[in-house]
């Protein structure tokens, strides 16, 4: 999935946050006045030691192999007292114009967080990483 196809999949999330917010959900997963936790949680969801593409990232193994994948960071809204967990858009981890390094978890949390630094008003936000 190019950059500009997955960003009509980030409003879908967002118009459900909204929803939930709107109608006072989310108010059931505050935790300590007005705080949302929001664990950042990487995986792979794809890989392949043949099929690759431009947008892959890749891992040398020891024995010289390569293995091509995928990954994004998949952020929620989570609440002790709460059994379900609200899914938000992910962040996919790609290689990024101008940069040598592959991209990572970190420099994609960031990326994320940075998009969404005023998307969660009127509450704050606990951000929890792995």
């Amino acid at each position: 999935m190019s950059k500009t196809e997955n960003c009509w999949l980030f409003v879908v999330f967002s118009d459900i946050y909204q929803l939930l917010k709107t109608r006072g959900i989310l108010t059931r997963y505050e935790v300590l006045d007005k705080q949302l936790l929001i664990p950042l949680d990487g995986t792979e969801y794809f890989s392949s030691q043949n099929i690759h593409c431009e947008q892959c990232s890749h891992r040398t193994h020891k024995n010289g192999t390569v293995t091509y994948f995928h990954s994004a960071i998949l952020p929620v809204i989570v609440s002790p007292q709460q059994k379900a967990v609200i899914s938000l858009d992910p962040e996919f981890i790609t290689p990024q114009d101008g940069h040598e390094k592959q991209d990572c978890e970190v420099a994609a949390a960031k990326r994320w967080l940075h998009r969404h630094r005023e998307f969660f008003d009127p509450f704050s936000v606990t951000m929890i990483g792995g």
